[in-house]
């Protein structure tokens, strides 16, 4: 049966309570269905914790679908088919969903199965199946985000950071940053910095920097066939536009599939804008603004290149 949830007082138990009524003249409909009626339970539950009801009670207590319980340690939570577990350092949580685990101390959850580490405190997480054990004072809303470090249980505390989307990973921490979109990864640490788009890849010495758009690549990465990201990074650069790559600090990239760097050693304050337009390594203080396949090849420092299909350098005609 569909079902609507409210949250009343209860004169016996002397607390608010959430409970759950038979919609008339409703039948079972999709799956679609039942999860948003759950959902508005999960809300509506919130609100009343937003409110700062108190009174509940010690002992678990069953409601209708939802059962909701409390701690010595100040947990609150409430699930519907699977408890969730509050771990060793768990405290002062409120957890609102199934099958959640934390493990740390003043988090506020909605949702299923998401896991906040030992190191993590003091996060809002809103969605299903996130992971999030290196973040302090951030919120996490979206699906199937993982944001950790290593697994040795080593952890640096980073703070304030924004992360909206879905399926983002990152093996190591992302500190006073926003993300927005999905299915980005953070191989080797960010901070201070605004990544807005899909499918981004950020490598080592990514910090202070703006990237907007799709498939961006920024920052020092593995070449094909190796573990250890080798070259300067990219820090304080702004790329923006679609599948551009940038392996040089303080640079700009405007445009698709245009590039900065090609190997170990990258170019440095450099300005690309335009389609399919590159500078080699080491064309240090450099402009080039045109398309399909203009560039500035390696060792060419202090040059401005404007048009189409034009080259200055060694690999000049």
């Amino acid at each position: 049966m569909n079902r609507i949830y409210k949250v009343i007082w209860s004169k016996v138990s002397n607390q608010y309570v959430v409970v759950s009524e038979l919609a008339r003249k409703c039948t079972k409909n999709s799956s679609s269905s039942v999860g948003a009626v759950r959902k508005v339970g999960v809300l509506l539950a919130t609100l009343a914790l937003t409110a700062g009801i108190s009174g509940m009670s010690v002992d678990a207590a069953t409601n209708g679908a939802w059962t909701t319980a409390t701690d010595g340690k100040g947990n609150f939570t409430a699930h519907i088919d699977t408890a969730n577990t509050m771990g060793q350092y768990a405290e002062n949580n409120k957890v609102l969903g199934d099958e959640n685990t934390v493990n740390t101390r003043n988090n506020k959850v909605t949702g299923d199965t998401n896991t906040l580490g030992s190191s993590s405190g003091y996060d809002y997480v809103i969605g299903d199946g996130n992971a999030i054990s290196v973040t302090k004072y951030s919120w996490i809303i979206g699906n199937n985000n993982q944001i950790y470090t290593k697994p040795n249980g080593f952890y640096r505390e980073y703070k304030d950071t924004l992360i909206f989307g879905n399926n983002n990973t990152s093996t190591e921490h992302i500190g006073r940053s926003i993300f927005i979109g999905s299915n980005n990864n953070v191989t080797q640490g960010i901070n201070d910095s605004i990544a807005i788009g899909n499918g981004m890849k950020f490598g080592r010495n990514t910090d202070g920097s703006v990237i907007i758009g799709h498939e961006i690549k920024n920052g020092a990465l593995p070449r094909d066939g190796e573990t250890i990201a080798r070259g300067p990074g990219s820090n304080n650069s702004v790329v923006i536009g679609s599948k551009n790559t940038n392996e040089s600090p303080g640079s700009i990239i405007l445009g698709y599939n245009s590039k900065i760097g090609n190997d170990v050693y990258s170019a440095g304050v450099d300005i690309v804008i335009g389609n399919q337009v590159s500078i080699g390594d080491n064309a240090d203080h450099s402009i080039a603004i045109g398309s399909d396949g203009t560039r500035v090849d390696d060792e060419t420092d202090w040059t401005t290149i404007m048009g189409h299909k034009v080259t200055i350098g060694i690999q000049s005609d």
